[in-house]
């Protein structure tokens, strides 16, 4: 691959994990927002569709975040003696992919907590 090429291809997976977390930020942030201002007003039954929905979708963007945080580590550390300039040379390069996974997931934990704390702490007034 020519460095055009490699810095091409970088951006794109760059422009692609973030297209992904923000989708999973967008659902992340929809869900703590239904939780936080109807959660303590939904019924058993539309809480449980609501999380079991969210649990089963919210995995796709983490794992496609993941998957393109690892594509974009593998090509710069196999391709970075091509390179003119250095693209992302940090040395949190190697770990964004487990960093990724890590802080989403614990966001999507926590955010599940979340609902079923104000469900829990519920006073009917």
């Amino acid at each position: 691959m020519t460095e055009y090429e490699i810095i091409d291809a970088l951006i794109s997976i760059r422009a692609d994990v973030a297209q992904h977390s923000m989708n999973f930020i967008t659902v992340l942030f929809a869900y703590i927002v239904a939780a936080y201002f109807v959660g303590s007003r939904l019924s058993r039954f539309q809480v449980s569709m609501i999380t079991i929905l969210y649990v089963l979708w919210t995995p796709a963007p983490i794992l496609a975040a993941y998957d393109g945080a690892v594509a974009m580590r593998d090509l710069y550390f196999n391709h970075r003696e091509v390179l003119s300039i250095e693209m992302g040379a940090s040395p949190l390069t190697a770990i964004v992919p487990e960093a990724i996974i890590a802080a989403m997931s614990l966001a999507w934990l926590v955010s599940i907590a979340f609902m079923f704390q104000v469900r829990a702490t519920d006073t009917k007034v």
